[in-house]
Order: structure tokens, then sequence, then C-alpha cells
């Protein structure tokens, strides 16, 4: 999830990861760079191990992988020159 606007994150562009607590609560796992201005947009791959974020003021794109144990994310690829992308399909 995008962090903006919550308490604390003001001019933050990074990504909370959560996990769903065994009573159904969410627990903060960590907050991570976006590597972005203004993150717009997250979609996952098919196999929910690859996010792709869009990021609308520094016209660019950025993938990350997800650890599937753990939830974390390491950056995998960065795309330049898209620009003000709102959106994201992966096909």
């Amino acid at each position: 999830m995008s962090n903006r606007g919550l308490p604390g994150t003001q001019g933050s562009n990074t990504i909370g990861q959560y996990k769903v607590k065994p009573d159904g609560d969410l627990e903060l796992v960590e907050f991570t760079s976006a590597l972005c201005t203004f993150p717009r947009l997250f979609v996952f791959d098919e196999s929910d191990q690859i996010l792709i974020v869009a990021c609308q003021f520094s016209n660019n794109i950025v993938a990350f992988t997800r650890n599937s144990d753990t939830g974390k994310l390491s950056r995998l690829a960065e795309y330049d020159a898209v620009t003000a992308p709102a959106g994201a399909l992966i096909v």
C-alpha cells in the first residue's frame, strides 16, 4: 500500500508491507523506498512475486521481487521515460 497521507509519512515515497496475523489484524512488516516520486499504482503479476509500481511525478515504473516467506520487496528493474504513468497492465 502507498502510505501517502498516513501520519508521520508526509513527503515519503515508500511502500508499506503488512502481514495478516492469525487473529485477522494487520501487522507492519516494513516500509520500502518506492525508488521514485509519488508512487501511484501497484500491481502484482500472476505469480504474486513481482510488483510493478507506476510513479506519477518521476515518470518511471519500478519492478520489485517479493520474498514469498517474508513479504519483503527488492528492486528488480526500473524503466524510465514513461510520461506520468497512471496505470499498469501485466500481459
